[in-house]
């Protein structure tokens, strides 16, 4: 049997297309399925900072951007420009929310404060994954398997559905060191306005 160019090509061509498919990064794919599902509602309760109680129900009324957050995550940092670009835009029309998994008052208080931060943040107290974690529905190829999502995004519209779920920032938000958080944005902007 004779290889032609043609035959030698074709063949290089699929085996680097079944290497790049077999060796992408999948990690946001399954963090993404360990968040709770788009038309699940949830439900919690935790401290404010500054020592009020959040209750999810009191999110009803108005869409909500709740933002999963840890100081142990370098990510999760980058993230915070963006959340308060969006509470600064969205200030009235929609409650942007940052859930730290934190239980160090402090530490989450420094880096807010040294973020710039004036969005409501409650402290999880490392509670985000029991409350939140649904990576039991998660695909099983175990070398990619999260247990939770960091930074990670829950759009709820105005009766608390989740609308919308997200993990982790784009290349570009995280090369950038101010995440513009477009997904987010767009899906807000929809929510905002039909409640209009």
């Amino acid at each position: 049997m004779r290889f032609t160019p043609w035959l030698i090509a074709t063949g290089l061509i699929s085996t680097s297309a079944a290497f790049a498919y077999a060796t992408r990064d999948t990690r946001p794919v399954y963090a993404t399925a360990a968040l709770p599902p788009v038309g699940s509602t949830v439900d919690f309760r935790m401290p404010f900072l500054n020592g009020d109680t959040l209750r999810s129900v009191a999110l009803h009324g108005r869409p909500t951007l709740l933002a999963f957050w840890s100081s142990e995550c370098g990510v999760s940092a980058r993230a915070l420009s963006g959340l308060e670009d969006l509470h600064t835009f969205y200030r009235g029309r929609a409650n942007i929310v940052v859930l730290a998994d934190d239980s160090d008052r402090q530490t989450v208080a420094d880096a807010m404060r040294g973020a710039g931060i004036t969005t409501s943040v409650a402290l999880a107290n490392g509670q985000l994954q029991a409350l939140f974690d649904r990576s039991r529905t998660a695909p099983e190829r175990q070398q990619y398997r999260v247990k939770f999502a960091m930074p990670g995004f829950l759009v709820l519209d105005a009766r608390g559905r989740v609308v919308h779920r997200e993990a982790g920032l784009s290349l570009e938000d995280y090369q950038s060191g101010r995440a513009k958080l477009t997904k987010i944005r767009g899906v807000l902007d929809s929510l905002v306005n039909a409640v209009r």
